[in-house]
C-alpha cells in the first residue's frame, strides 16, 4: 500500500527537514518526504520545521537540527529505541 501524505506546505519563512538513520532531507512540503516515510517501519523518521530558507546550512546533533526557533513536529514509525 502507497503511504499518503497530504501536501502541507511550510509557513513563508520555514521549511521541513526530515531525518532518520538511512538519510535526511530538506523540503518546503510534507508529501515531499513520502520516500522516506515508506521505510519507516525499517527507519523510523522525525519530521522538523525549521526557520530559515530550505537552502541554508546547519548543523545537526543526534539526528536534529541546531537552529534557534527549530522544533518536531511528528514522527513516523517506531522511535522508542
Amino acid at each position: 500500500m502507497k503511504t499518503q501524505v497530504k501536501a502541507i506546505k511550510a509557513p513563508d519563512g520555514f521549511h521541513f527537514y526530515a531525518s532518520s538513520v538511512a538519510e535526511w532531507a530538506q523540503r518546503d512540503r510534507l508529501d515531499q518526504f513520502t520516500f522516506m516515510f515508506e521505510e519507516a517501519h525499517k527507519f523510523p523518521v522525525v519530521v522538523w520545521l525549521v526557520p530559515g530558507p530550505i537552502d541554508q546550512a546547519f548543523r545537526i546533533e543526534g539526528y536534529a537540527p541546531q537552529v534557534d526557533g527549530a522544533f518536531r513536529i511528528g514522527s513516523v514509525g517506531d522511535i522508542s529505541i
